[in-house]
């Protein structure tokens, strides 16, 4: 398995004086093992950042549900009924 990190995007002139886009990255070849390893760091790290996102998403709704039940009380509106 190989991992690439440091994605470039780099322009060159080639023979006929145009341009060409390549790509340009750093690569490791890895074990299986070792993958799974890094695979497993990489998980703890994106669950980690969805959790506080779905904090932040709880918090935000809170905050417009409030709004919204503040300004109906404002406003004589029943939002029951």
């Amino acid at each position: 398995m190989y991992l690439r990190r440091n994605f470039q995007r780099i322009t060159r002139t080639n023979e006929n004086s145009g341009t060409v886009v390549l790509w340009q990255y750093e690569e490791a070849k890895v074990t299986q093992e070792e993958y799974a390893q890094y695979d497993t760091v990489v998980m703890e790290i994106v669950q980690a950042e969805l959790d506080s996102m779905a904090s932040e998403q709880a918090e935000h709704n809170a905050a417009m549900l409030a709004n919204i039940e503040y300004i109906a009380m404002m406003a004589d509106i029943d939002l029951e009924g």
